[in-house]
């Protein structure tokens, strides 16, 4: 088991609303910069993983809550991903 530690910079706290319940997502972000794409693949990983394993919590008798992480943002090589994966998360 890996010890490396993950703080992502940014959390975005999302809500949907869908008739009787209330579905909270809160989505981890990290950007990186082009140097460190390759060094800090198991982040990446990680963060999809929270996704693709995400299955929503009832916490309140209408409220379910979805952590979720994100895909590495890089402006010049990862924007069009990144854009395509919040895209599908705010539909």
């Amino acid at each position: 088991m890996s010890k490396q530690t993950l703080e992502p910079d940014f959390v975005l706290f999302l809500e949907k609303k869908d008739n009787w319940q209330t579905l909270y997502y809160q989505i981890f972000i990290e950007p990186k910069g082009g140097h460190l794409l390759k060094q800090d693949e198991w982040k990446e990983k990680f963060l999809r993983s929270l996704k693709d394993d995400a299955s929503a919590i009832i916490l309140w008798q209408t409220r379910k809550y979805i952590i979720w992480g994100m895909p590495f943002y890089n402006e010049q090589l990862r924007k069009t991903e990144f854009e395509k994966e919040i895209d599908k998360l705010v539909q």
